[in-house]
């Protein structure tokens, strides 16, 4: 876990971060992204919950859903809104974006890695 450093020094939010690839073909994992174990473990809650979406290049902001599987797994996955941003924003079947979310979970961040698939 990482944190973000604030103008004055003072440390900000812990910050959680990583690439995600998009898959628009049905089939296992289609359209949806799945939370790293570590970031479903210790900063989601165990409750379904609404998150904020914000694509950083259009600053367009999408509500989504946190779910989660019930089958004792712990995997968390977004949904809802993410499926009218990827509709929007016009993301490419295996297109890398990266994720950032913040504790609380209450705003994810998705920037787009432009050539990077």
């Amino acid at each position: 876990m990482s944190t973000v450093p604030l103008s004055n020094g003072v440390r900000g939010l812990p910050v959680w971060v990583w690439q995600q690839t998009i898959k628009k073909h049905e089939g296992d994992g289609y359209g949806v992204i799945e939370f790293p174990e570590f970031v479903a473990m210790h900063f989601l809650t165990k409750e379904p919950r609404p998150i904020t979406l914000i694509d950083e290049e259009n600053s367009q902001s999408y509500e989504c859903q946190i779910e989660i599987v019930n089958d004792g797994s712990n995997n968390k996955y977004i949904v809802k809104g993410w499926f009218k941003y990827l509709e929007e924003v016009g993301l490419d079947d295996g297109e890398r974006v990266l994720i950032q979310v913040e504790k609380p979970p209450n705003k994810m961040y998705v920037y787009r890695l432009i050539g990077l698939y």
